[in-house]
């Protein structure tokens, strides 16, 4: 119980163990997880280029104004010059005018073709910059900035995020020519703002904290979206499940509901015709069970109704085989005790087959055997008998049956034949066989008058080697799949070619070559076959 319990907990999981519930949500998770990090990747990055964007304007803005303040403006610091601590006064002035939140570190004039700069804000000696990525301002390309370089302290050694905005600005004109002790001040120079970048990665962090914490949250709801759907969608089917194996536990009265009008709820109405099917079925089942073991009852009772042994005669050898087309058969044949020196063999043929047949055989068997004793003339017990069964038979059910009488001390055999096959005789002297026919119609027909005027009687004497064979029409009828039958003609050679055989060994060979003949077809009657062998 514990073994199926087990097996019952891991049944609609797959070979990682996951339930078709986990699987539904780890889907929907997934993709949803996809989903949002592209778009929060995507806003990300955008909010990214617009911190950048609005920095970049930011320090334009201030380059423009700068460059607005005229030649005069920057004639003054050059001419100014650096204080005694490295520094110009001019543009320190500026950039502590200018600066908000300190977000101005230096302003730097250099000259057009030179890489040492005229003039600064900030002693010259004090600061470096390192690093960065330089490139044109997309809205006017005369501006260029350098972005993700450091600004250094000399003296301290800190290094603080900057972003540079270089511009060219005219530093005399054509009114008033200044001389200077180092000479003729260059036409244009190009101006340096360094701008403090640690807001922009301060900026950078919280966006991407907030991107990060964004995520997780969208995730988490996602999760609880997507087990919530799962639960939905997979309730049902877990339901259906469940009343799944109620049914292979063998409750055929159970029912699922349909919990739904979609798919689900139509294969539930497909489980519940399914379990109807099935309980017709197993009814039919036993009912089927309950005829197999009636129809085995009736096999055995028919097996008891055949002789036990075959009789030894004195001078004769007698063999005897029968095989039923179904489960009962109504073919018959026996072998009765008449006087102390006749035997009666009876071969019979019902018309039908399967129960009725083998009830119609049963009762004419105990007809035949009730009739006969005492009595050797096979017509007189033939007539006897259809006295009473022609009473009992229902319209259109008849008996067919050649019965011999056997003397074992005068060696004859004496034939009588209500409407059955003929009696085939080989004899050893000639090397011949043929087929007797004496008149008479079947047992049931008629009453009585009718029945003994038609019955007729032949006696034969029997040599050594002689050979009777005794035989229901399931024999020379017997088909192959072509649906050709086996015939006279080759029974009766088949007889003829192993006549020098036992009574037994004549039966095998016989059988033999009816199962040859047949091949994969289906036995197409029942067979009886009763041989008889003068020694």
């Amino acid at each position: 119980m514990a073994r199926a319990a087990k097996e019952r907990e891991t049944e609609g999981k797959g070979p990682g163990g996951l339930s078709l519930k986990a699987k539904f949500a780890l889907v929907v998770i997934l993709a949803l997880s996809a989903l949002v990090s592209g778009s929060i990747t995507v806003v990300y990055h955008l909010a990214l280029q617009r911190i950048d964007s609005e920095t970049d304007k930011r320090g334009v803005s201030q380059l423009s104004t700068l460059a607005a303040l005229g030649t005069k403006y920057w004639n003054e610091a050059y001419v100014s010059g650096l204080a005694e601590d490295g520094h110009n006064k001019v543009l320190l002035d500026y950039t502590r005018l200018k600066a908000s939140g300190n977000d101005v570190f230096n302003l730097i004039l250099y000259p057009q073709d030179a890489t040492a700069f005229l003039a600064s804000a900030l002693p010259g000696k004090g600061f470096a910059i390192e690093q960065g990525v330089e490139g044109p301002f997309a809205a006017d390309p005369s501006v260029s900035i350098r972005r993700d370089c450091f600004f250094v302290d000399n003296k301290s050694g800190a290094r603080t995020p900057a972003r540079l905005f270089h511009m060219p600005v005219r530093v005399d004109s054509a009114e008033t020519v200044l001389k200077t002790p180092k000479g003729d001040l260059p036409p244009v120079a190009s101006i340096t703002l360094v701008l403090n970048a640690e807001a922009i990665d301060e900026a950078r962090g919280e966006l991407r904290g907030s991107v990060i914490l964004t995520t997780l949250l969208a995730i988490g709801i996602g999760a609880v979206v997507a087990l919530s759907l799962a639960g939905i969608v997979t309730g049902p089917l877990k339901l259906l499940m469940k009343d799944i194996r109620t049914v292979s536990d063998g409750n055929l009265e159970h029912h699922t509901r349909s919990h739904s009008r979609d798919e689900i709820g139509e294969l539930a109405a497909t489980f519940n015709h399914m379990t109807i099917l099935m309980k017709e079925a197993r009814t039919a089942d036993l009912e089927r069970l309950g005829i197999e073991h009636d129809l085995e009852l009736a096999r055995d009772i028919q097996s008891n109704l055949l002789p036990k042994r075959l009789p030894k005669l004195k001078g004769m050898d007698v063999h005897a085989f029968y095989r039923a087309a179904k489960e009962v058969g109504g073919d018959y044949y026996d072998l009765i005790p008449l006087t102390a020196q006749h035997l009666g063999i009876a071969v019979g043929d019902v018309a039908g087959k399967g129960v009725q047949g083998s009830l119609v055989m049963a009762m004419t068997r105990a007809v035949i055997r009730a009739v006969s004793p005492g009595i050797s003339s096979p017509a007189r017990i033939l007539a006897k008998a259809n006295h009473i069964l022609a009473k009992d038979l229902k319209p259109g059910s008849f008996v067919t049956l050649c019965f011999l009488t056997v003397d074992v001390v005068a060696r004859t055999v004496t034939l009588s034949r209500a409407g059955h096959n003929p009696l085939l005789v080989h004899h050893a002297g000639t090397g011949k066989s043929e087929f007797l026919s004496p008149g008479g119609i079947a047992l049931g027909f008629d009453p009585g008058p009718l029945f003994e005027k038609t019955i007729k009687e032949i006696t034969i004497p029997l040599a050594k080697g002689d050979v009777v064979v005794a035989y229901t029409d399931g024999v020379v009828e017997s088909m192959n799949p072509a649906r050709d039958q086996y015939g006279s003609e080759r029974f009766k050679n088949l007889i003829a070619s192993r006549a020098k055989g036992s009574a037994a060994e004549i039966v095998k060979a016989l059988v033999a070559d009816l199962d040859l003949h047949q091949g994969s077809a289906p036995q197409h009657d029942d067979i009886s076959i009763v041989v008889l062998k003068a020694l």
